[in-house]
């Protein structure tokens, strides 16, 4: 019988929505869920990550014997793996999901090789990019059966109940802006498009310092760590905005994809940055707004748009929550069985 160990990074919110849909799956009796989520030991949110990456690594060397595959949530947990000598582990038992493309890493020698020494080793890659899984197609011919495509799933209901945040008061549904996120995200843009104006702007990042431009802050925005907002109060407050806005420091971001899904499915508009791991998913006017890279003009030309046209607004939505319904846990499950039966 096929056993396969699904190694997670997910939050409290995650969790409580994603293992009862597993468990009660058809799959269910096959999968087995490991959350590499730890209790915050540092308080650097890296060196927090990396450790959490870490012991997932350390985890899968110690139990990987009781599993016929291991599915990996997180593409550096693979990566990690990959690195180690292939006697310690069979890495053709592995799955993981990638977010690295070709035209991302052919700079970085380091990132190219980790990607390179990937494929060669692991069973297969899941992209949730299409415009990504394409380019591997081409550019790895001889891999091609090694690649998977699926749309990133919905990992929390719109349903869920959000605990009110001690912030609301800094959200106006009709106007404010929510910004959030970590991995590429181009807070500085932000800051260029929405400084000296009357527009609510509130963006929560890993470490406010961190931003370049943090001294041309203006009253309208407001900056907050993530250790100042639980999960539950981040999504309380992009559920309670006006829209989303996901900026992005390169085309070749292949960032950004929970943000949106969690705003697909809860009707809201999505302004986001035009990038590889984007574009699969929002349609320019269609279902979301799409902005040039580092574009503090079209930023803010985005966001009167929404403000002026109410049928726009109200259009994206709806062609987005339509497109979320594609994109349910249960799809993901299939395409991991069937890699698993390949």
């Amino acid at each position: 019988m096929i056993k396969t160990l699904l190694v997670v990074d997910w939050n409290e919110l995650e969790m409580d929505y994603c293992v009862p849909l597993i468990n009660n799956s058809k799959f269910g009796d096959t999968i087995e869920i490991w959350n590499c989520k730890k209790n915050k030991i540092f308080p650097n949110p890296f060196f927090q990550r990396y450790y959490e990456y870490i012991s997932a690594v350390a985890f899968i060397l110690q139990h990987h014997k009781k599993y016929t595959h291991i599915v990996l949530w997180q593409q550096i947990i693979g990566f990690m793996l990959a690195l180690l000598p292939t006697k310690k582990i069979h890495l053709k038992t592995i799955i993981t999901t990638v977010l690295y493309s070709e035209k991302s890493t052919k700079h970085n020698i380091i990132k190219n090789y980790i990607f390179r020494n990937s494929i060669k080793k692991v069973k297969a890659l899941l992209y949730y990019s299409k415009e990504m899984y394409n380019e591997a197609l081409v550019n790895f011919k001889q891999y091609n059966k090694k690649f998977y495509y699926t749309n990133i799933p919905i990992l929390f209901s719109s349903e869920v109940k959000l605990s009110k945040s001690q912030y609301s008061t800094l959200i106006d549904p009709d106007q404010t802006i929510f910004c959030g996120g970590s991995s590429d995200r181009d807070f500085e843009t932000v800051i260029l498009a929405f400084r000296n104006t009357k527009i609510p702007v509130v963006i929560v990042c890993p470490n406010k310092h961190l931003i370049s431009n943090i001294n041309l802050l203006t009253n309208n925005i407001k900056v907050l760590r993530y250790s100042e907002v639980s999960n539950s109060e981040y999504y309380y407050l992009a559920h309670k905005a006006f829209c989303i806005l996901i900026p992005l420091k390169k085309e070749s971001s292949s960032c950004g994809q929970l943000l949106f899904s969690f705003a697909m499915n809860n009707n809201k508009p999505i302004i986001a940055s035009d990038s590889q791991g984007v574009r699969g998913y929002i349609k320019h006017e269609f279902n979301g707004l799409l902005v040039s890279v580092k574009n503090s003009v079209e930023i803010r030309e985005a966001y009167t748009s929404l403000i002026d046209n109410k049928k726009l607004k109200e259009m994206v939505c709806k062609n987005s929550k339509d497109i979320a319904k594609k994109m349910s846990l249960n799809n993901y499950l299939h395409i991991i069985n069937k890699i698993t039966k390949d």
